[in-house]
């Protein structure tokens, strides 16, 4: 087969890569003219009719369908074998009607009918769909609208709302509003002047008055509520605004950015519960990062995927879950359900041979490399010899075969899990060096934005998509079917950003009731809170900075603020902690480890000025929480020698203690780089202290505070610092997706055993932001390290899925997931209003550049106002940002403890 090499291997500087750019559009827009005297079906594209909020019924009770143009003619090669037939037509009980919104996916033609670029209205599109006709799919033949509804019974394929002719069996069993090119963010359809999921919306209103006038409108409803609604869109947004214009890039992080497409999927599935619908399901995203396109154009020489999308991807198929779940608790007698394609997908990519594809890499059409829309086309485009065996028909879009395996193989569709009090940030993707900006998967390249958008026709009242700037306190909204757009990332140079936290899940209230509404138009989705995306904090006024400490006085310590008087604790008598240098009282003290912090100035604000071997100049986490349950103020360290030796009273013993040891973590290789105690051990002293306290006060009593008491695990820190960014260098063996899912599988694991052992009441804490700890700040002169923050929140977001499937399991158990990356994230966004006024520094300086994690024993200088510093060394908080930090998790979660 005979390929064009449109990039040439020999592109090794920048620069060359970057002329292929302009080329690029100059052969784009050249090809795009050419095509204008291709025969079209008929009639021509039109401008998008601007339907009416109420539609009058259609007077004419027989549409005549229109003519089927003749095809044109194209290049025939051999389609190769037939694909795979399909499995005999089942009679559908279930689904009424099928509905199809978003993007080229599912856009079975609607594009034809509206004035853009993206279409597919010519050969060699269509080569392989009945007739060969080229309908305007973006395909060789179906796509997933069509193998849906023909999978679940209701129709061989699914006709365009816009196509012309359309009978009234056609309508009443379903349509596509889709239109390729769209996508949840606004500013995505407008750019390539495809319909916005606004106006699919008022499409559907519209329908739904057709269909009244056809059957009355009690059969109607039943109809709209009895049938299934798909939406598939993101990719666009992904590919093609953020990525490959950087419309969005330049303005917003792509946690932001996420954030505000799951906000805008969950404000349409609440529209389109308010049409009417009561069966819906979402389709993620799938790995765009390895469709052909983005493999030229960002991948290398060798082509390779690229992962930053990938994983922004996951990050919005995350957050799109959680959102949709939220969403269902509101909305009653309705299945709203998310599916995931990312997996399959991926699955399909890398065992393709167990798929029958030959061809990963590139397109059918063309080259494959680059062709899609107006490129791959009967002028330009030699074709493969053999469709059956590439996955991909064009640069962008999988081939009928791969998309009939793919629908084929949906999931069946469940809700997400529930994320109760383990909701969690999801999954945030792993900084990557900018490429060459590349187009998208648009099926063209989008000309100049207009200047003022048309405003989305339809019932709805609502501006366009506001300007970014700081969303308005939550409070009832008039009509916000497109949810407030997140904070713009500040200019870089007067602001030290602080690290981006987490967006927390939406929570809608509950929508009016859910019959449907006597208008055709949606009613306001419920009201949402602001999107708390980090606004950047301005630098606060600079303390005096005290002279040079002369090597003889030491600082005064500054007493810690008083606490909240100790609550009476009725139903929990022990804790357990478990973990990393966060929970350590003491345990390394006499390890040969040299993570020990059993020396001053470690423990000067510590009861005595005792340095305990806890990481702090005081207290820590383990001794707050266990304060704030009302257990006791001080946890001593499971391998205390008084301890171990009888010499504490008994209460000490039975009232819990901290086996946690710092430095260790999740992954073994990392307490065993360091030479500290592994999670595994600290198990095995957990059953010690078990058969301990048996002998104490007898096994039916043991086992009651085994299961009453409460087990908190922390870890994950030193796995990502050190083993996998630091000196373990797992970076260079594994990518930070497959490490951040060894640890989550491996905290799940250690879940599982303490069940195993009687706990049955935990509490997982996730990392914090710790790019934005002062020993990961020096790398970039005091800038957070985002792909160190990237990755904790990547391992969070796993976490607590992990956790939420794994609570379903264990019965009469409580297994909550703690969101600490948040609570810490509010104090580095604004820290003169918890009281701090050094976010960036440690209190206790570390070496000439005050670099390192830990004080030293004889050259480290103190602070003179602990208080005021939100660390204490270089990876630790100071006793009173521990304080604050629990306060405000022991206060969140204790309802769910």
């Amino acid at each position: 087969m005979m390929k064009y090499n449109v990039v040439s291997p020999s592109c090794s500087k920048l620069f060359r890569c970057v002329l292929f750019l302009p080329l690029f559009f100059i052969f784009f827009v050249a090809s795009a003219r050419r095509l204008e005297q291709v025969p079209e079906p008929s009639p021509r594209p039109a401008p998008v009719p601007q339907p009416s909020p109420k539609p009058k019924p259609s007077s004419s009770p027989g549409l005549t369908p229109a003519p089927e143009p003749k095809p044109c003619p194209c290049p025939s090669p051999s389609p190769g074998p037939a694909p795979t037939p399909a499995p005999p037509r089942t009679r559908n009980t279930t689904f009424p009607a099928i509905f199809a919104f978003g993007d080229s996916i599912v856009d079975t033609g609607n594009n034809d009918y509206i004035s853009t670029l993206v279409k597919a209205n010519f050969p060699p599109y269509g080569m392989n769909f009945p007739h060969g006709l080229p309908t305007g799919r973006f395909c060789n033949g179906k796509i997933p609208a069509d193998f849906i509804a023909e999978f679940l019974g209701v129709k061989p394929t699914l006709p365009p709302y816009l196509k012309p002719g359309l009978t009234h069996e056609d309508l009443v069993t379903g349509v596509s509003f889709a239109s390729g090119g769209s996508g949840f963010d606004p500013l995505t359809p407008i750019v390539v002047s495809a319909i916005p999921m606004s106006n699919q919306l008022t499409y559907f209103q519209e329908y739904i008055e057709k269909v009244k006038g056809f059957v009355g409108k009690e059969k109607a409803e039943h109809i709209i509520s009895k049938s299934l609604a798909i939406v598939i869109a993101g990719s666009d947004d992904l590919a093609n605004t953020y990525y490959g214009t950087h419309a969005e890039e330049l303005l917003y992080d792509i946690d932001a950015y996420t954030s505000y497409m799951a906000s805008s999927a969950s404000s349409f599935a609440m529209q389109l519960y308010e049409s009417g619908a009561r069966k819906i399901g979402f389709i993620g995203v799938s790995p765009i990062g390895c469709i052909p396109i983005q493999r030229t154009a960002r991948g290398g020489l060798k082509r390779k995927c690229f992962d930053e999308i990938n994983v922004a991807a996951q990050l919005f198929n995350t957050k799109l879950s959680r959102s949709l779940h939220s969403v269902a608790e509101t909305l009653k007698n309705a299945t709203l359900v998310y599916i995931d394609i990312y997996s399959l997908f991926a699955h399909m990519i890398q065992n393709p041979k167990e798929y029958g594809f030959d061809e990963i890499d590139r397109g059918c059409c063309g080259t494959g490399m680059v062709e899609l829309g107006p490129l791959c086309n009967q002028f330009t485009s030699l074709l493969c010899s053999n469709v059956s065996s590439y996955m991909f028909w064009d640069s962008y879009h999988p081939t009928e075969r791969a998309y009939r395996i793919l629908t084929k193989k949906f999931p069946q569709p469940k809700p997400p899990p529930a994320p109760g009090p383990s909701a969690c940030p999801p999954i945030p993707p792993k900084p990557q060096p900018k490429p060459p900006p590349a187009p998208g998967p648009s099926q063209c390249p989008p000309p100049k934005p207009q200047p003022k958008p048309p405003p989305p026709p339809g019932p709805s009242a609502c501006p366009p998509k506001p300007q970014p700037k700081p969303p308005p306190a939550p409070g009832p909204s008039a009509c916000p079917p497109i949810p407030p757009k997140p904070q713009p990332k500040p200019p870089p140079a007067p602001a030290p950003s602080p690290c981006p936290p987490q967006p927390p899940k939406p929570q809608p209230k509950p929508p009016p009731a859910p019959a449907p509404s006597p208008k055709p138009g949606p009613s306001p989705p419920p009201p949402k809170p602001p999107s708390p995306v980090p606004k950047p904090v301005p630098p606060p006024a600079p303390s005096p900075k005290p002279s040079p400490p002369a090597p003889s006085p030491k600082p005064k310590p500054s007493p810690p603020a008083p606490l909240p008087p100790k609550p009476e604790n009725k139903t929990i008598p022990a804790v357990f902690f478990f973990g990393d240098s966060i929970f350590d009282t003491g345990n390394n003290n006499n390890l040969k480890s040299k993570i020990k912090s059993n020396y001053r100035p470690y423990g000067m604000d510590f009861p005595s000025r005792v340095a305990t071997g806890r990481f702090s100049n005081g207290k820590v986490a383990s001794d707050y929480i266990s304060t704030y349950l009302g257990v006791k103020e001080i946890v001593p360290a499971y391998l205390d020698q008084k301890l171990q030796q009888n010499q504490l009273q008994r209460s000490d013993l039975l009232t819990g203690v901290s086996f946690a040891s710092g430095g260790a973590g999740f992954d073994p290789e990392t307490s065993e780089s360091v030479e500290v105690i592994p999670m595994l051990d600290q198990l095995s002293y957990f059953q010690d202290y078990v058969k301990r306290v048996k002998k104490l006060v007898g096994k039916k009593e043991a086992k009651r505070i085994v299961s009453k008491g409460v087990a908190i695990v922390v870890a994950g820190g030193t796995d990502l610092i050190y083993t996998y960014f630091g000196i373990g260098a797992q970076h260079l063996k594994t990518d930070i997706d497959s490490y951040t899912t060894l640890m989550a599988d491996s905290a799940a694991s250690f879940v599982l055993q303490l069940y195993g052992y009687g706990a049955r009441r935990i509490g997982v804490i996730g990392t914090p932001p710790l790019g934005c700890t002062p020993s990961q700040r020096v790398k970039d002169k005091k800038i957070c390290d985002e792909e160190i923050n990237y990755a904790a929140q990547l391992f969070n977001s796993k976490l607590a899925i992990i956790l939420d499937q794994l609570s379903e399991t264990l019965r009469n158990s409580t297994l909550v997931y703690m969101d600490i990356y948040s609570i810490f994230s509010k104090i580095l966004e604004s820290p003169a209003h918890y009281g701090f006024e050094e976010i960036k520094k440690p209190c206790c300086k570390i070496g000439l550049t005050g670099g390192g994690v830990f004080c030293k024993k004889k050259t480290s200088k103190i602070c003179p106002n602990t208080s005021s510093y939100l660390f204490w060394d270089g990876a630790h908080p100071t006793e009173r940002a521990f304080e604050t930090l629990n306060k405000k998790l022991v206060k969140k979660y204790l309802r769910y403890i």
